[in-house]
């Protein structure tokens, strides 16, 4: 047998995924380590059954692959027999070598279908005006519902199956306990367009004979209520909250069935009385019904009624294989000094994006209320006006004379403060203990750096906190105040974020997240899913949109994976002609353009362009999208559409050269570093004028001591310009100064994660955006040198290249790719 052999096997990029909705999944492997330097795999063969027991006898009833001669171990794609709904198929690969060894086969995986295009045997049932209006006559501002259903199972299963999508957001229980432990399920979407589905094997949850079902639901984006006093970003609503259920009840002979939502399931309000994305959430004890999700449960107040059949939702129900949200981390808080006998201030003493969790004791009816947020006043009051205020979570208590434990359940902040407010009649609740639980997906932590430059390790951490922070199912701009998928950050982020986090699959979710917001003319907004319609260069910015076609071509180039520019083709191709048709000969003058930049703005209206007129960038997107559109024209073997986007590209330079560049002194438009740096990362300077262009840019940053002026656009092609003439040391010099806003700036004045603006410590703004986080990229490609081509320009799609920085004295970064696992270490001795 040869001395590799196949590990860490894949279905649609997942281990062991359930409810896949795909007919020809696509499989993916890694490889044990080898003794042998130069090792690889030359051919494989894969074995796909349904049963386990077929496999080990060396016969696929559903696939044998055949010995495939190739080097190939992602992607590949199911050629058997047709793959049915809800079944569970298990597979293994063997792998040759070098040598032509033969591999031992690897260990068995499986995955599980979804119902694919097979008809729901389920109703949707919700809440109604009517009984929402029924509920609020007893005081509750916002009252949630749950629903329950008790059914028989005559005999035992072999395998149970669920399939839940609770709108906007819920929690499924079998038998009284929750299934699964991922939070704030299902992912976001524009629900007009689709709506996903979870599925989950329950057997193990199930009784014979008597079992019950529970689900309790939020309002998550489905339903925004601005008509609280809470805060709010927005006000927008699909509809009431509601939720289908299904479960197949497999046995030993073969027979199923289906138990599923409808009007014999009854309703009830839950002990959430208030919920929403934006203000918070509140919970009243007292209302908890002890067994409501268990067999048995005697309904003593006569409330459960039978649960309405409401109209489904216009989006199509769908699964996509995203990473779960769970929590992550538990951080316990410190309890500060606060002068003040019904008011408690806890610190978790970093930024996290998640809710608090509190253990409490104390007489029925009493309650404490939370108030979460980034900064403290000096009369030790939360300060969330740059946040979005009010926001607050209340629990009443049941009081029981015990331990009491509750964190929310569909709303989560963005906070390192927890004011805790006691309201009580006689004794104060105790409270026993305050936490802080992050939330953000399940996605494998591919990457691994630090140094011995404190500060710039700090910087790395910091970076990384935001992106943890900002990444749910989608990827935010802030945990808080806004929560809105804008798209820039796909791009401009995107090699910060691959080298550390695997998130193809949380992309390709989002990729078909821009396609659903796009219009007819091509047009692409500015955030995905569009809650909201913004105004101006708030909704329609190229800066932005742009991201629909760099996303998924650095992604394609990343994780080798074509399925998207395949899927999403046509509609790039119709959001460059939109940009095009939008422009005034070849220069696109609309958008927010390089936004955040450092300097004085009039009305002190923070974040717009100041230094770089907007179409520099804006035009700069143009030319960058076409070229990419005429690459991928290329791979996929359109010839016509090559040649057409190589023309506009090159229109678009002309264009571009004609209208910003100074001849007689080598700079672009208003000579700011955005300018310049832009013009020099995406090749639009001719090349007799690089070096004129290079040295007025490196000579700008040297006169302003080597302080920056740019914003989250510029700023990342600042760094990719200097980097790519061998410029690092300029970027070095940068990352030390620390008396202008910058990283330096940032660790200085005690931020905990990324703000939102360069001088945010001192603003007031958000303090946990990941916008302007690009130096990580630098860290990983420059700093320790592994440079993994995500635009297919270079030679070679890896090197190892590191600068060796002067403030430095070892560098050690990891990075783990599909292959295997990619070190570099990097160590000055005696200078």
């Amino acid at each position: 047998m040869g001395i590799i052999k196949a590990i860490n096997l894949t279905v649609e990029q997942m281990h062991k995924p359930y409810g896949i909705d795909v007919n020809t999944p696509l499989f993916g492997w890694g490889f044990s380590n080898s003794i042998e330097r130069g090792q690889k795999q030359t051919a494989y063969r894969i074995h796909v059954s349904t049963q386990e027991s077929l496999l080990n006898s060396q016969h696929a009833d559903m696939w044998d692959s055949g010995k495939i001669d190739t080097d190939q171990h992602q992607f590949i794609k199911y050629e058997g027999l047709p793959l049915l709904p809800e079944k569970s198929y298990v597979w293994t690969v063997c792998i040759w070598d070098v040598n032509g060894e033969e591999s031992e086969w690897s260990e068995r995986s499986t995955w599980t279908m979804g119902l694919m295009d097979q008809v729901w045997k389920a109703d949707w049932i919700g809440l109604t005006p009517s009984i929402q209006n029924d509920w609020k006559q007893h005081s509750c501002e916002e009252p949630m519902p749950l629903f329950r259903h008790e059914f028989n199972i005559s005999r035992s299963p072999v395998r149970v199956l669920a399939h839940v999508c609770g709108l906007g957001q819920y929690e499924f229980l079998l038998n009284g306990v929750k299934v699964g432990d991922a939070v704030l399920e299902p992912g976001w979407t524009d629900y007009d367009q689709s709506c996903l589905y979870h599925s989950y094997d329950v057997t193990s949850y199930m009784n014979d004979g008597q079992n019950a079902a529970g689900i309790m639901l939020g309002c998550g984006f489905y339903h925004v209520n601005g008509q609280t006093k809470r805060y709010v970003k927005y006000e927008g609503s699909y509809d009431l909250p509601k939720c289908i259920v299904q479960l197949t009840i497999e046995y030993s002979n073969g027979e199923s069935e289906s138990i599923g939502t409808g009007s014999d399931w009854e309703i009830d309000r839950s002990p959430i009385v208030f919920s929403s994305i934006y203000g918070g959430e509140d919970y009243d004890g007292r209302l908890y019904q002890t067994g409501w999700d268990k067999v048995g449960f005697i309904d003593s107040g006569n409330n459960w009624r039978s649960a309405p059949l409401v109209s489904a939702p216009k989006g199509t129900l769908c699964s996509r294989m995203i990473p779960r949200n769970k929590v992550q981390e538990t951080i316990v808080a410190i309890k500060k000094k606060v002068n003040h006998r019904d008011i408690e201030l806890y610190d978790l003493e970093k930024n996290i994006s998640g809710w608090p969790r509190i253990r409490l004791k104390g007489k029925k009816g009493s309650s404490v209320t939370l108030v979460t947020g980034e900064l403290i006043k000096d009369d030790s009051n939360i300060d969330q006006s740059m946040i979005g205020e009010p926001v607050s979570f209340t629990y009443t208590l049941r009081g029981e004379n015990e331990m009491e434990e509750w964190a929310p359940k569909f709303m989560y902040h963005g906070f390192r403060y927890v004011q805790v407010r006691f309201t009580y009649q006689e004794e104060r609740p105790e409270l026993l203990s305050v936490q802080g639980e992050m939330i953000y997906p399940d996605v494998d932590e591919v990457g691994d750096f630090t140094c011995s430059n404190s500060e710039w390790k700090a910087i790395h951490d910091i970076i990384n906190r935001s992106i943890k922070s900002n990444m749910k199912s989608i990827f935010t701009d802030c945990p808080h105040r806004e929560k809105l998928g804008w798209i820039e950050q796909l791009h401009l982020m995107a090699p910060s974020v691959f080298y550390n986090y695997n998130v193809a699959p949380l992309y390709e979710k989002i990729f078909m997240d821009m396609e659903e917001a796009q219009e007819e003319n091509g047009f692409v907004p500015n955030i995905a899913p569009e809650y909201v319609e913004f105004e101006g260069g708030f909704r329609d910015s190229p800066e932005w949109g742009s991201s629909f076609i760099m996303a998924p071509w650095y992604h394609y180039h990343w994780y080798g994976n074509d399925t998207a520019i395949k899927k999403h083709y046509t509609q790039m191709i119709r959001y460059v002609e939109y940009l095009v048709s939008s422009s005034t000969d070849g220069i696109v003058n609309h958008g927010l353009g390089d936004w955040g930049d450092l300097g004085e703005v009039p009305n002190d209206n923070q974040g717009f362009a100041v230094h770089t007129p907007i179409a520099v960038t804006a035009t700069a997107m143009l030319f960058d999208i076409s070229r990419i559109v005429a690459e991928i024209a290329q791979l996929l073997g359109h010839g016509d559409d090559v040649k057409r986007f190589k023309r506009v590209a090159l229109e678009t330079k002309n264009a571009f050269n004609q209208a910003f560049f100074n001849e007689n002194h080598s700079f672009y438009a208003t000579n700011s570093q955005t300018a310049n740096s832009t013009a020099l990362a995406l090749d639009l300077v001719k090349e007799q004028d690089k070096d004129k262009v290079l040295s007025n840019l490196v000579t700008g940053l040297i006169e302003n001591d080597y302080a920056i002026t740019c914003g989250e656009v510029g700023h990342r092609y600042l760094l990719l310009a200097l980097a790519k003439y061998d410029r690092s040391d300029i970027v070095e010099k940068m990352l030390q100064q620390s008396k202008e806003p910058y990283y330096q700036f940032l660790v200085s004045h005690g931020a905990t994660s990324l703000t939102e603006f360069w001088d945010g410590p001192l603003t007031g703004h958000s303090h946990n955006h990941i916008m302007m986080g690009h130096i990580e990229e630098w860290f990983y490609s420059q700093l320790s040198g592994i440079q993994i081509d995500y635009t297919g320009k270079k030679i070679y799609p890896l090197s190892i290249s590191p600068f060796i920085a002067e403030h430095v004295d070892w560098v050690k970064t990891r990075h783990k790719l599909a292959s295997g696992l990619l070190g570099s270490s990097v160590e000055k001795e005696r200078g």
